[in-house]
C-alpha cells in the first residue's frame, strides 16, 4: 500500500511537471512579439488552462511591440478566464492593472437606446462601451460593461485605468461583459459573459 501511494504521488509529480514544461513552451510562443496571429491563435486556444497564463497576457496587452490583434484577443481571454459573476469593480481593476493599452478617450457612456449589443442594462444601472486599441477609427473591436448601480463614466475610467476602484464606486458589481471580438481573419463574433437575467445577451451570438 505504502509503495502506491509513493508511486502515485511520482506520478502526479511528472504530470504536474509535463503540465508546467508545456504552459512555459507556449508562454515562450506566445511572448515572443514575431509571432504569427494565426500561430499565436492557435497556441492560446489549444491550452487546456489559458487562465494560468494570465500574468503572461497581462505582458503582452500592454507591450506594443506585439501585432494589435494579439494583443486584442489577451486582453479578452484576460476577461473571460478571471470574470466571475459577482466580480467587483475593484477586482476588475486589479486584473486590468493599471493598462497601458487603455486610454480615457476609449470609454464612452451606453445611452439607454444604444440599438443592438451583447448586454441589457435595467433602470438603475450603469453600461459603458470601451474599444479596445482603436486603430485610426476604421476597426470597431469593443468591450460592453454593466454595472451594478450608478457610476459615472469618468469614475469609471478612473478605475479600470487606475487600479482600483474610485472612492465614490465602493462595492460595485459588473453584472455582464459583452464583446464583439478580433478574430485572426478580422471577422466578428459577438459573445457575452456574466449574469443577465432574461438570456438576451446569450442569444446575441451570430
Amino acid at each position: 500500500m505504502k509503495r502506491h501511494s509513493v508511486l502515485m504521488s511520482i506520478v502526479i509529480l511528472i504530470c504536474l511537471a509535463s503540465v508546467g514544461c508545456i504552459h512555459q513552451r507556449v508562454q515562450t510562443v506566445l511572448l515572443n512579439p514575431q509571432t504569427d496571429p494565426y500561430v499565436f491563435h492557435l497556441k492560446l486556444f489549444k491550452t487546456k488552462d489559458i487562465k494560468a497564463l494570465s500574468p503572461a497576457l497581462q505582458i503582452i496587452a500592454n507591450d506594443d511591440r506585439f501585432p494589435v490583434i494579439n494583443r486584442r484577443i489577451t486582453i479578452m481571454q484576460l476577461l473571460k478566464q478571471n470574470y466571475h459573476p459577482g466580480m467587483t469593480l475593484d477586482e476588475l481593476a486589479h486584473l486590468f492593472d493599471h493598462p497601458k493599452w487603455l486610454n480615457d478617450s476609449d470609454i464612452y457612456d451606453l445611452p439607454p437606446m444604444a440599438g443592438t449589443v451583447p448586454i441589457c442594462p435595467y433602470p438603475g444601472e450603469s453600461a459603458f462601451r470601451m474599444e479596445l486599441l482603436p486603430k485610426d477609427g476604421k476597426e470597431a473591436v469593443m468591450l460592453w460593461y454593466r454595472l451594478s448601480g450608478f457610476v459615472t463614466r469618468d469614475d469609471f475610467s478612473k478605475s479600470v485605468r487606475q487600479g482600483k476602484a474610485a472612492p465614490a464606486v465602493p462595492g460595485i458589481q459588473v453584472l455582464s461583459i459583452g464583446s464583439s471580438e478580433p478574430c485572426v481573419k478580422d471577422w466578428r463574433l459577438w459573445n457575452a459573459f456574466g449574469t443577465d437575467p432574461d438570456g438576451i445577451a446569450g442569444q446575441l451570438k451570430y
